[in-house]
């Protein structure tokens, strides 16, 4: 199974939208799961969907546990002041 991850990050003083040329990353990391760190790409396949997101997916092993995964997302970058994490989750059935 692959679960896609979007992510936007817009400034907070103009609501822009930040690409990759304000951030230097986004990171997701899954404190309680067998999923990698993933660093999410600003240009890639997943423009057909969501051109202006950060994104990339979690690929899972078919015999992956049901259940609901946490993730934290993870902004950094000197170009603006947007650095910071937050928390999400997605569901496996």
């Amino acid at each position: 199974m692959e679960v896609g991850l979007h992510v936007t990050v817009h400034d907070p003083r103009t609501g822009d939208v930040l690409g990759g040329d304000a951030i230097d990353a986004v990171t997701v990391e899954f404190p309680n799961a067998d999923f990698g760190p993933l660093e999410l790409n600003w240009e890639g396949a997943h423009e057909n969907y969501s051109p202006d997101t950060w994104g990339s997916k979690v690929v899972t092993d078919p015999d992956a546990e049901p259940g609901t995964y946490e993730y934290e997302v993870t902004v950094s970058g000197d170009a603006v002041d947007v650095e910071g994490t937050i928390t999400d989750r997605f569901t496996i059935v």
